[in-house]
């Protein structure tokens, strides 16, 4: 089990709470696309620690409860 530091920009928290490591793909406006390369080291079992850029906020302390997976056909991923 490992241990991770998840950063997330609380306007995006509000409205994509699930969204963590993504940002606006500059190419498809409107849509999102993974930002973190950390994801695939990510496993079942680990533990998320997810807070604002700043640090300032924590918004909460999460397990990870499946392995990962890709998201197709999804219209806020395009």
């Amino acid at each position: 089990m490992k241990y991770w530091l998840a950063t997330h920009r609380v306007d995006l928290h509000k409205t994509h709470g699930d969204f963590i490591g993504c940002r606006m793909n500059s190419k498809n406006p409107g849509k999102l696309e993974v930002c973190s390369v950390k994801f695939k080291e990510m496993s079942k079992g680990d533990k998320v620690v997810v807070c604002t850029r700043s640090a300032d906020k924590i918004f909460g302390c999460y397990e990870i409860s499946s392995d990962g997976f890709a998201i197709v056909d999804d219209p806020e991923w395009g």
